[in-house]
């Protein structure tokens, strides 16, 4: 619920019983460490939450394509897990997400002030389907002046493996993009397929890459057969025969 103009809140025909209350602040992204209130009967109960947000960062960066051109238009959304409960060993259970969202200027630009130091993750979703999404880590509790965030634009690409191409026995089920952090690639474009089936045989059918990808990883089940080295070019059909 949304506490008033003097951050109070009433919460009315509770049970007789514990609960934990969580407040969290939309325009910083701070929030406060559950504290349990048990509810008594016939007796009023108040609690006091304070989140402190004398420690926010500013947080400024710009959204580019995979040459390095600003990419204007993309929803930048800035992201902060709240944990709604703490154990005593002090892992986090029932973690909830939450975002801030601002649109990259022409110059690829955004910017978020005074956000709480614990606000790490920053996604790009473009402006069209020409992108995938990007997404990049922020380090540390201080500003950040210089986040960057590489929206890859789309490639499409096609396998054909040849006979001798795996070891004999091995049948192909997959493929899956690596990009050059070695991570697999996510966050295609709606209506696009990222992953290629081999149905079986020893081609594919066209799928979508961006035009980050280092490696084309031809897998049975998970379990990776083949790395392909790759260099994609966008706006065309890259056959990779192999």
């Amino acid at each position: 619920m949304n506490v008033d103009d003097q951050g109070r809140f009433r919460i009315s025909e509770l049970s007789t019983r514990s609960y934990r209350v969580v407040a969290f602040d939309r325009a910083s992204l701070g929030w406060a460490s559950p504290q349990q209130v048990t509810i008594q009967e016939e007796a009023p109960n108040e609690v006091l939450i304070t989140i402190d947000t004398s420690a926010g960062r500013n947080v400024f960066g710009r959204v580019v394509d995979s040459t390095g051109a600003p990419v204007a238009g993309a929803r930048v959304a800035l992201s902060v897990d709240i944990a709604e409960f703490r154990s005593p060993e002090g892992s986090l259970w029932n973690v909830v997400g939450t975002s801030l969202e601002r649109i990259s200027d022409a110059e690829g630009r955004f910017e978020f002030r005074n956000v709480a130091p614990e606000a790490h993750r920053v996604e790009a979703l473009p402006p069209s389907a020409r992108w995938f999404r990007g997404y990049t880590f922020l380090g540390g509790e201080g500003s950040v002046e210089d986040a960057v965030v590489v929206v890859a634009g789309v490639c499409f690409a096609r396998i054909e493996l040849s006979e001798h191409a795996l070891e004999a026995g091995a049948t192909p089920t997959d493929v899956v993009a690596i990009d050059g952090r070695g991570l697999a690639v996510d966050g295609a474009p709606p209506g696009l397929d990222l992953r290629a089936s081999f149905q079986g045989g020893r081609r594919t059918g066209v799928f979508a890459v961006p035009d980050t990808a280092k490696i084309l990883a031809v897998r049975q089940l998970g379990t990776v057969l083949l790395e392909i080295p790759v260099e994609l070019r966008a706006g065309q059909l890259n056959v990779i025969r192999h």
